[in-house]
Parts: C-alpha cells; sequence; structure tokens
C-alpha cells in the first residue's frame, strides 16, 4: 500500500534540525526513501558528526521497528519548537517495507561528494537499500574521496554497479575494514 515517504524535504529537516546527528538508519528502500543527490548534500551540510547514513533494505536486518516512519516527525518538530541550544537526535531510526526498486532518483557522485566533504568522520556507509541509485559514477566518487575514517562500506543490490568502481574503491578507501558487494549483478567474481 501507500504510507509516508521520506524525500529531500525530510532530510533538510533532519539536516536544520539535528545538528547533533552522529547515526541516520532509513530502512525500507523505496518504499520509504525516495531522495536525490540534493538531499544527501543539505542532510550533509546540517550534519557534520554524522558517523553511520545506513540505508538497507530490510528494518528487519537493522532490528528497527517497521511502524517507525511515524516518529519523522517527532525530533524535527521538538528542535524547532526551541528545546534549547539546536536539539534534536543524535541516533534516528526509520522503518519501513520495500517496494518499487527502481523508481527514485539517482545518487550522483555530487552527493557523494558532498556527503563525504562535509561529514568527514563518516564512518559507515550502507546505500544497499538505493538499489539502482547508484551508479558507477557514484561509486568510483566513493573511491576519490573516501574519508580515512569509512571503515565500512555496503554496496549490496546496486545494480548499475561494474568491476572498474569496486577496484578503485578497494585500491582508493584504505581505511576500509568491511565491504559488502552482495546481489551486484554487474560485479564479477573476480572482484567480489
Amino acid at each position: 500500500g501507500g504510507g509516508a515517504k521520506l524525500g529531500n524535504g525530510a532530510l533538510a529537516a533532519l539536516g536544520e534540525g539535528c545538528p547533533r546527528l552522529e547515526r541516520l538508519v532509513i530502512a525500507g528502500g523505496p518504499r520509504v526513501l525516495s531522495v536525490s543527490s540534493k538531499g544527501f548534500a543539505t542532510l550533509a551540510k546540517g550534519c557534520p558528526r554524522l558517523r553511520a547514513l545506513e540505508l538497507p533494505l530490510s528494518a528487519d536486518a537493522r532490528g528497527a521497528d517497521p511502524e517507525g516512519v511515524a516518529g519523522i516527525a517527532a525530533p524535527a518538530d521538538a528542535a524547532h519548537r526551541g528545546g534549547g541550544g539546536g536539539g534534536g537526535a543524535e541516533d534516528f531510526d526509520i522503518a519501513g517495507s520495500l517496494e518499487a526498486m527502481f523508481a527514485r532518483p539517482l545518487i550522483s557522485a555530487s552527493g557523494i561528494d558532498s556527503l563525504f566533504k562535509h561529514c568527514p568522520h563518516l564512518s559507515t556507509l550502507d546505500l544497499s537499500g538505493l538499489g539502482s541509485a547508484v551508479n558507477a559514477r557514484a561509486a568510483l566518487a566513493i573511491a576519490r574521496r573516501a574519508p580515512p575514517a569509512l571503515a565500512s562500506l555496503n554496496l549490496s543490490h546496486s545494480c548499475r554497479l561494474r568491476d572498474d568502481a569496486v577496484v578503485a574503491i578497494l585500491g582508493a578507501a584504505t581505511g576500509l575494514r568491511r565491504v559488502r558487494l552482495h546481489s551486484c549483478l554487474l560485479v564479477s567474481g573476480a572482484v567480489a
């Protein structure tokens, strides 16, 4: 069925309302999330302390509450009500179910660049719930701009990811300790 879908405006509200945010988990893929590079950029600019951005396919994999989508207004509203000194959450989970794998904007290289530029302490990046939204150019931007702190990268289900991008990431992001590439159809077993 229908339901709340988070777009660029929701990420902008989180960026404005939660400047101390260190971890953002939005589980459920395209059923709950429809953002572009603009959304990543506004979130990153407002949340320079972000250490983990996790956008997995499944709420079950994260242990998140599938009814958590309704909670999107709480942290942003609390911060806008004044609650003192820029308030906002430091750890925020949103969950939902999987649907329409290919119906959303692409995350471009500029979105990845902005994320890494404004969030230099990012240690966990999970884009497995974005599927076709992560193209080869975005993956190459990960290789080019990955901060030294990036230790965990999950690009599973990225159906546009190719061998050359994976090789570039593995060669450039020297701080990586964990890389997940499950169900990347264009990645050969030679690099995975």
